[in-house]
């Protein structure tokens, strides 16, 4: 949510509620400091960049559970060779398909990172 938008619900639905005769309305700064004060972060997300919350309690239950299924996977998975990247096919049971593990380097989604259009 932006800052400006909790304001001006808070300066609207909240404060005109209030029956104490306060006819007062907050600024952006003022809302700013009280969501400090009940332990809240502000900040201001940029436009294309990627926040990694890797470390969510969440996220690294997932992991292990993605890295177990991805074990299972890699019996049917094509390796290659270091050298000359020769396919290293896995034995495959009838009727199993092998599997092509495609993955991307995550630099490349930055690279044209705040420039201008």
């Amino acid at each position: 949510m932006r800052i400006h938008t909790l304001t001006k619900y808070i300066n609207k639905e909240v404060l005109p509620k209030l029956d104490d005769g306060l006819s007062m309305k907050l600024s952006e700064r003022i809302v700013i400091q009280w969501m400090k004060i009940f332990g809240h972060n502000y900040r201001e997300a940029t436009k294309g960049v990627y926040m990694d919350r890797h470390e969510r309690n969440d996220v690294v239950a997932y992991h292990g559970q993605f890295l177990a299924k991805m074990a299972k996977h890699k019996k049917r998975m094509l390796t290659f060779t270091d050298d000359y990247l020769d396919v290293i096919w896995p034995n495959l049971q009838n009727g199993e398909k092998p599997l092509i593990f495609v993955t991307h380097d995550k630099s490349i989604f930055h690279a044209f990172d705040g420039q201008g259009k």
